[in-house]
């Protein structure tokens, strides 16, 4: 069965040819072809079945800019509970002690997880 490829499949081959094992980006900037371009061939290649498809799934976790603070400071949870253990303190006495977003982090996750109690 004779097969007509398409410009694109043929670029996508011929840069195979030299490198079997290719992400979709790598496709790209190999033929110089855009990663929809490359996309569209891989699956009229994999239809044909001239080129096998390998998906994979790669999920990465890292630390934010929160999470690298609290690793340097601690988490402004830890804080508070280590502020208000002894004796409960006032709003403005624990603002003092913890700024800005800290403060809100802090009495909104303690709230939440029923660690404290507010009084009026």
């Amino acid at each position: 069965v004779s097969q007509v490829l398409h410009d694109i499949e043929k670029k996508i081959i011929d840069s195979l040819q030299k490198k079997s094992e290719q992400t979709p980006e790598q496709l790209s900037e190999s033929t110089e072809l855009s990663i929809d371009q490359i996309r569209r061939g891989i699956e009229w290649l994999r239809l044909k079945e001239l080129a096998q498809v390998k998906e994979t799934s790669k999920i990465e976790i890292s630390l934010g800019q929160n999470g690298i603070d609290a690793l340097k400071n601690g988490l402004p949870e830890r804080k508070l509970m280590d502020l208000i253990k002894d004796e409960p303190k006032t709003f403005d006495e624990v603002r003092k002690t913890l700024s800005g977003a800290g403060f809100n982090a802090a009495i909104a996750n303690a709230k939440k997880n029923g660690w404290i109690k507010i009084d009026k």
